[in-house]
């Protein structure tokens, strides 16, 4: 029964929907389908200059979006090179070697004597440690041979590197290495066929911000490949690492586009 009252009511709604059309719309209805047959009615249409700023408008947004994106994938890069860098040169670092002012009294008493250690060195033990390393040492002096020590440390050859590198600008007026470029870099490979200790060579490449991001690469490469044609024997890796560590106060200036060298003992 109650179904049969919604349909009822559901055909009077309808009915004086349509009746309602009917009375207050048709005449508007039959004059709009009047206009649609006799072709009166047209869609306005878009100007040229409409369609130019709608597309300068989007070509905006394009570049912004593109831009922005360079800007976070380029943080990022340097962020990724600056951690590997800090964890090469955590991995790299020589431990602090203790002094005998540092050792305790049971370290001191194992420390071997060295033979080339001069007496005056020989400070901040006991007396009977003392007195016991100074004897070694002359029984030592007497049973080994005299032998020719190296004093230059490492640090004096990079920083005579350093130097070498710095005369002459690299990769700043040519992407390949120069003539005045080999001569340097055959002036240090000789400077390091005197060195009597095992070492490895990295040759880094570093480039000012903006420039190509594989430049540094390429950099570093080019030199560590004219050396290894020098130093056969020799260990030598490149690695680049873009703008990431500038020398200069602006990043963009073209000073901070170099070649370092580094040289480290090995155990070999």
């Amino acid at each position: 029964m109650q179904s049969r009252q919604i349909q009822v009511f559901g055909v009077i709604g309808s009915s004086v929907l349509v009746l309602f059309i009917v009375i207050f719309l048709g005449a508007d209805i039959q004059r709009l389908l009047q206009n649609f047959t006799q072709g009166t009615i047209s869609l306005t249409p878009i100007s040229d200059d409409q369609v130019v700023m709608e597309a300068s408008a989007v070509k905006d947004l394009t570049d912004r979006i593109n831009s922005e994106s360079r800007e976070l994938l380029q943080s990022m890069q340097a962020h990724k090179v600056q951690t590997e860098y800090k964890e090469y040169k955590v991995q790299t670092e020589q431990p602090e070697k203790k002094t005998p002012q540092t050792l305790t009294e049971q370290e001191r008493e194992s420390v071997p004597v060295d033979v080339t250690q001069q007496p005056s060195q020989i400070t901040g033990m006991s007396d009977d440690v003392q007195a016991k390393a100074l004897s070694d040492i002359e029984v030592q002096k007497r049973v080994v041979p005299d032998i020719e020590v190296n004093t230059e440390t490492t640090e004096s050859v990079n920083s005579e590197i350093r130097t070498l590198l710095r005369s002459v600008p690299f990769f700043r007026h040519s992407e390949g290495l120069t003539p005045e470029n080999e001569r340097v870099l055959d002036a240090i490979a000789e400077k390091l066929t005197s060195i009597d200790y095992p070492y490895t060579l990295v040759v880094e490449g570093h480039t000012e911000s903006g420039s190509v991001p594989d430049m540094s690469e390429k950099m570093a490469f080019d030199v560590a490949s004219y050396l290894k044609r020098k130093l056969s024997a020799v260990v030598i890796d490149s690695v680049g690492y873009a703008d990431a560590y500038p020398i200069i106060d602006d990043p963009a200036n073209i000073e901070n586009r170099r070649v370092e060298i580094i040289v480290r003992r090995s155990e070999g």
